[in-house]
């Protein structure tokens, strides 16, 4: 659909109305280690059930992060007996959950690198319905002066539910990943690097989307939680994590990442605050206060950027961007000591 929208965050009450009043958001915190027994107890007393009958939709879509994969041991994918466990749920509760994902800038050199191949690898097409997000018809916005593409299966949002479930990493750009970016992989564009990173800019983006795409719920999935900045093609380094062992719900994703921010000891950035007049910021901590990410490790050659200075990378950080790139894809190529998943990252024609 080549239908052309400008887009103001006042134009939509209803997606607003989480700002209104003066409550606090409630996060619900527990620490769960890997126990399938203790995250089937979190998933029980989590207030999910409640908010999924207010909306009364039929219509049920997870969105994990499972497409950065690239071996198994390099935990940085949401956890997949989690979303075993809230798919039995939800089929329980009378739903039929569909997971989405859309492809990365992997597919882009490398064909069978997809949301199909990978769901399949994970084990997750074996339990739930997958849609890629990539293949859907896609309607068009304008923000902030940019051209914007959502999958049109998510542009109206009173037509269905959906749940993000993000995995807790750090990022070499953005200090971690949480609950706010995980909704920027809606974007079905693969060459995610090129279009948001460079010509869109990615802070921009990320707020963008959240205009255009609000979770209704989340989950946030830091049981292990990738730590560090590591060459995952050195074997010795593919298994770094940080034990955390938590897992965090609430219907407002900004305030889990406050949260996150708060026990990693760092202040607040401008994307954040750009997203206050859509999220409320004042929380409360329910079940168990979570303990303290100081020891979490978010150093790294691109640790002097956060968010807040990030419109455009600048040129010569977008060079290194690009050569980074460009050796870890050659590698993966050409040198079969490093080639975990030829079926995936390799075409067969190669």
């Amino acid at each position: 659909m080549d239908k052309k929208k400008s887009h103001e965050s006042s134009n939509n009450p209803e997606k607003a109305m989480s700002i209104q009043g003066s409550s606090k958001e409630v996060i619900f915190s527990r620490h769960v280690c890997e126990s399938e027994f203790e995250i089937k107890g979190f998933l029980e007393q989590i207030n999910l059930a409640q908010i999924l009958e207010k909306k009364q939709v039929s219509k049920v879509y997870i969105k994990p992060n499972f497409m950065p994969y690239i071996h198994p041991e390099a935990i940085i994918y949401t956890n997949p007996v989690l979303l075993r466990l809230l798919c039995e749920f939800l089929e329980s509760w009378g739903y039929k959950p569909a997971i989405i994902e859309a492809n990365m800038f992997y597919n882009v050199y490398f064909p069978k690198h997809t949301v199909e191949n990978i769901s399949k690898r994970l084990g997750i097409a074996d339990f739930a319905k997958v849609i890629n997000l990539s293949k859907d018809e896609r309607v068009r916005y304008v923000f902030d002066g940019k051209d914007f593409e959502i999958p049109k299966m998510l542009d109206d949002s009173s037509q269905y539910f959906l749940i993000n479930v993000p995995h807790l990493n750090v990022h070499p750009i953005f200090t971690f990943t949480g609950a706010i970016k995980n909704i920027y992989g809606c974007y079905p564009e693969a060459d995610k690097l090129k279009q948001f990173h460079m010509e869109n800019g990615i802070q921009r983006s990320i707020i963008a989307i959240h205009h255009f795409i609000r979770p209704d719920y989340t989950i946030m999935d830091a049981i292990k939680a990738q730590d560090r900045i590591h060459d995952f093609l050195k074997e010795k380094e593919r298994g770094y994590y940080y034990p955390y062992g938590y897992l965090f719900a609430s219907t407002n994703p900004l305030c889990i990442d406050l949260l996150i921010l708060k026990l990693l000891g760092k202040k607040e950035d401008r994307v954040f605050k750009s997203l206050e007049e859509i999220y409320q910021t004042t929380y409360t901590v329910m079940m168990e206060y979570p303990a303290s990410l100081r020891d979490f490790k978010t150093s790294g050659r691109l640790r002097k950027f956060i968010f807040e200075n990030i419109t455009e990378i600048p040129y010569s950080e977008s060079k290194y961007l690009r050569e980074g790139m460009r050796r870890v894809l050659m590698e993966y190529v050409h040198n079969k000591k490093y080639l975990y998943d030829q079926a995936i990252f390799r075409d067969g024609s190669q």
